[in-house]
């Protein structure tokens, strides 16, 4: 991998010696954007949740039909139910996810790779 030098880039000055040194010395340009801005538009940006309140009152009414037997169901069916629910609530919540860490890296003015690393230790939990 080649190292960059700092006479390909202009100067930043708001960061320190160190900081840019250690940039430069990792290959990272110390001119790229330093915090993510938002890029959805108001109107999506929370098209989750929605699907997420949907499918808690699907589980709801699952777990409801296996306690008091209301009608019914095949085995094999329940199943299925239950695994479609749980796959939509996964995929609401890691977007959801997703979401809060890109709004959380731009409040707070964090660059992409942290902002990659925090999201992946709050997946991780």
């Amino acid at each position: 991998m080649p190292k960059f030098t700092e006479s390909r880039f202009k100067v930043n000055k708001t960061l320190s010696k160190h900081i840019r040194d250690a940039l430069l010395e990792a290959g990272i340009d110390p001119e790229r954007k330093s915090h993510f801005s938002l890029g959805w538009p108001k109107e999506s940006r929370f098209k989750w949740m929605p699907r997420f309140l949907l499918m808690l009152v699907f589980y709801a009414i699952l777990e409801l039909q296996s306690s008091y037997s209301f009608f019914q169901i095949n085995v094999w069916v329940q199943s299925f139910l239950y695994l479609f629910v749980g796959l939509f609530l996964i995929q609401a919540a890691c977007q959801a996810l997703l979401q809060a860490t890109i709004a959380m890296a731009s409040r707070i003015n964090l660059n992409h790779y942290v902002a990659a690393t925090v999201g992946e230790i709050v997946a991780t939990l």
